[in-house]
């Protein structure tokens, strides 16, 4: 298992520490891997949402 997979598991875990030192090339990697999971989970929830309409007030 890579570096990005690591941080793509992270997220999914809840586990928000990076475990590598800051600056380093395995720090970036691992936070690549941790961004590609929230933004496709952003995508999900935005696209949840706007399915729902206006159709209640909250």
């Amino acid at each position: 298992m890579n570096i990005v997979d690591k941080g793509y598991k992270a997220f999914w875990r809840g586990n928000l520490i990076n475990p590598y030192n800051i600056g380093t090339y395995r720090n970036k990697e691992w936070e690549r891997g941790f961004n590609k999971a929230y933004f496709e989970q952003l995508k999900r929830v935005k696209k949840h949402e706007s399915r729902k309409g206006s159709r209640t007030i909250h």
